[in-house]
């Protein structure tokens, strides 16, 4: 069997969520008691994403059936991002990510800090 043939199942999940924005968007909508963002919402959550990167990262999490997109009625018509089910089996994910982060805190350095 070649690699072609049979992804590992690691290298299929950092495809769908291995950019830092995507990730981040994810914990966004995990966190959301309301499980529903605007693209407004998430440009005030995520520094430094430009609209262009959160519009691409919100389209690839769409394809890859992570989140859904509707259109809200009002005026203008405005447009709402939540979890589906598949995205919602992030939070198990995630939490174990904020575990890990939250023991490996105290070892990290920056780039910075390692040349002070």
């Amino acid at each position: 069997m070649n690699h072609e043939e049979e992804k590992c199942p690691i290298e299929i999940a950092m495809t769908i969520i291995g950019t830092k924005w995507k990730i981040q968007i994810l914990r966004d909508l995990v966190r959301n008691e309301e499980n529903k963002m605007r693209f407004s919402d998430f440009k005030g959550t995520i520094a430094g994403i430009s609209d262009k990167m959160l519009s691409q990262s919100l389209k690839e999490l769409e394809r890859d059936h992570m989140i859904h997109r509707e259109l809200v009625d009002g005026n203008p018509p405005r447009t709402a991002y939540s979890l589906t089910e598949m995205g919602q089996r992030m939070n198990t994910v995630l939490s174990a990510l904020y575990d890990w982060g939250t023991q490996y805190r105290d070892n990290y350095k920056t780039k910075g800090e390692e040349d002070a």
